[in-house]
């Protein structure tokens, strides 16, 4: 394998290279340089494999030595290469977006509402190039109406939410240093996209490409040796699951056995107040089959199942709980916002106070609420607004007080917060009239209640259908030589492979120079 410069011509050759792909990660090749004299490498000298470029990053260790009595390769280097994704490792998320009114502070510690994939893409493009000063990196994102939404720092469209897959939106919270790779899992986590990085470009929400060339096992057929793995261990057949305590009453519960028949069945004096299955305590249906229940469902014996797998697999139970504690779940409460109707003048407010003490210490809004009055949970002491666009955006203000003005229209009294030494809001970011807000502590209206709960449901649906049967895991061998009379095929992770008629994820990749290239795969 040739190493060359960064102007092309070769630098020294590698007597061995070990090649690693995997999902979510850089692709790195590790070099080793055996020269009787010393070789000066530099950034930018780089290698190709198998139709990517990868760009030396360090020179992991130079070892200086010769057998008894002889001479010539003395000098033993270790290179590390990798692809362009490594910069998503290498470049830390700051408060920074492209195509964004909104004032943005360049702190490593920050917080935002992720309402859609170009949320974070804007910050990622950001971030970007901001390291590089430089353009070159494309983010792309799927849209379920098959047209692609392009994010670069001149596109003005990538604020059109039409186009683009949605998911509830949550607000992200950096509150330690983070690289940019680690915020794209973060806002990705719990969500249904995935995302590859290729040669400067990310893809989020794409289908993985697929390599139509068939392997199989056999002479000529491209595999030397195929191992299946199943693991039974994350099988799920029956799945309880619930959702957040946010917006929910203490008297959630009581309310929801109140009408069933087999109220006298169920405990008396349960404070349950996370989002719940909807009519998770009534005899009804099945929420799978649609068939009739034989017994009434309660808090102990609220779960979905699936009957076909648990006569094949047996009964594995899995309990979770979507509220933010695992980054794996989304979380799923019942959701009250709105747009700011009036606010009191900010024009001379600063945002910044010497003595540390901003005057005034509160900030009100009049919000409309045409259809419910809102009131504050009595069990939470941190019931806040945080704003989801205008100047403010991703700012949590505490809430002091609430209080109905006339019939449809509610004065919100909140202190405002400091953020990176900036008090907000302020003159330069004000909240205004149109502003989107969301409420956190306060009682939500049945309406939202039961969205949420169908919410929860539908995602529990999904799970269940990932998770209800073990997950084969394939490893092969494949055949170099076959590779070289298909120089179409270029195996990487993220890429689909056909292996005996059946599509499968690469999901790791390794090739020795002195051993077999081992392919991991998952249907």
């Amino acid at each position: 394998m040739n190493i060359y410069t960064s102007s092309g011509t070769i630098r020294c050759k590698a007597a061995k290279y070990h090649f690693h792909s995997s999902r979510h990660h850089a692709d790195t090749l590790t070099a080793e340089v055996c020269s009787p004299y010393d070789i000066n490498f530099s950034y930018g000298d780089y290698v190709t494999y198998n139709g990517y470029t990868l760009t030396l990053q360090s020179v992991d260790t130079t070892t200086e030595q010769a057998r008894q009595g002889c001479y010539g390769d003395a000098r033993h280097y270790r290179l590390t290469f990798s692809d362009a994704s490594t910069a998503l490792d290498t470049t830390m998320a700051r408060d920074m977006a492209v195509a964004s009114s909104s004032p943005h502070s360049g702190q490593p510690l920050f917080s935002f509402l992720c309402r859609k994939p170009s949320d974070v893409a804007c910050r990622i493009m950001a971030c970007l190039l901001s390291r590089e000063e430089q353009e070159g990196w494309t983010i792309l994102i799927a849209a379920t109406d098959g047209l692609t939404t392009a994010v670069s720092i001149e596109d003005d469209d990538v604020q059109r939410e039409a186009e683009e897959p949605q998911w509830t939106q949550r607000l992200i919270t950096i509150s330690e240093p983070t690289s940019v790779r680690q915020l794209l899992n973060l806002c990705l986590s719990g969500t249904s996209l995935t995302y590859t990085v290729t040669n400067r470009t990310i893809r989020i929400g794409y289908r993985a490409e697929r390599i139509t060339t068939p392997l199989s096992y056999g002479r000529n057929n491209g595999l030397r040796r195929i191992t299946r793995t199943a693991d039974y261990d994350n099988i799920v057949t029956r799945l309880r699951i619930q959702g957040a305590a946010t917006n929910i009453a203490s008297t959630y519960y009581q309310q929801m056995i109140a009408g069933s028949q087999w109220s006298s069945r169920i405990p008396k004096g349960l404070d349950l107040t996370r989002l719940q299955l909807p009519h998770a305590y009534d005899l009804g249906t099945d929420i799978v089959t649609g068939e009739p229940l034989q017994e009434p469902r309660s808090w102990w014996h609220t779960f979905i199942n699936d009957s076909e797998a648990e006569r094949q697999y047996g009964i594995h139970e899995r309990d979770i709980i979507c509220d933010g504690n695992d980054p794996l779940h989304p979380v799923i409460y019942p959701m009250i916002g709105g747009v700011v109707d009036s606010s009191e003048d900010q024009s001379q407010w600063s945002a910044i106070y010497p003595d540390g003490q901003p005057t005034p210490v509160t900030v009100s809004i009049v919000v409309n609420t045409p259809d419910y009055d809102y009131t504050l949970l009595n069990r939470q002491d941190d019931a806040a607004v945080v704003i989801t666009s205008g100047r403010c955006e991703g700012i949590r203000l505490i809430i002091q007080e609430m209080s109905v003005i006339t019939s449809g229209k509610t004065l919100i009294t909140m202190l405002r917060t400091v953020v990176n030494g900036l008090t907000y809001p302020n003159a330069l970011s004000p909240l205004r009239s149109g502003d989107g807000f969301e409420l956190y502590g306060v009682a939500a209206p049945q309406s939202e209640i039961e969205t949420a709960e169908r919410r929860l449901s539908d995602y529990a649906m999904r799970y269940l259908a990932i998770h209800c049967h073990p997950v084969i895991t394939t490893r092969v061998a494949v055949d170099r030589i076959f590779l070289y009379r298909h120089p179409e095929i270029q195996l990487r992770a993220g890429k689909e492979l056909v292996i005996d008629s059946t599509p499968m994820l690469i999901t790791e990749l390794d090739e020795r120079s002195d051993g077999e290239m081992l392919v991991t795969c998952q249907q």
